[in-house]
């Protein structure tokens, strides 16, 4: 098997994972939660606490960065797949 064949289904299995991960109702719950908490925590601050509204509003767009990687791993598995498909096909 060459080594891009090799990449590919690599890719692919990283892509199945990610989805099951994304898919998780006990992921989708955490991430939910935390979202939820650092919102409220964020509007609970006072005026003078700029450090820990920063702080929250680093964590709640960082969690959903790690979920917009997790998709984009998704997705790319999902290439992948179609590409050893077609390499399969055409061999």
């Amino acid at each position: 098997m060459s080594q891009d064949k090799d990449d590919l289904h690599h890719e692919e299995s990283q892509g199945v994972r990610a989805k099951e991960i994304l898919n998780d109702d006990t992921f989708k719950k955490a991430v939910e939660t935390l979202k939820e908490t650092y919102l409220e925590e964020m509007i609970k601050t006072g005026i003078a606490e700029d450090e820990a509204r920063k702080y929250l509003w680093m964590s709640y767009h960082t969690l959903g960065k790690v979920v917009a990687n997790l998709e984009e791993v998704m997705t790319t598995g999902e290439l992948a797949r179609e590409q050893i498909k077609n390499i399969e096909k055409y061999s």
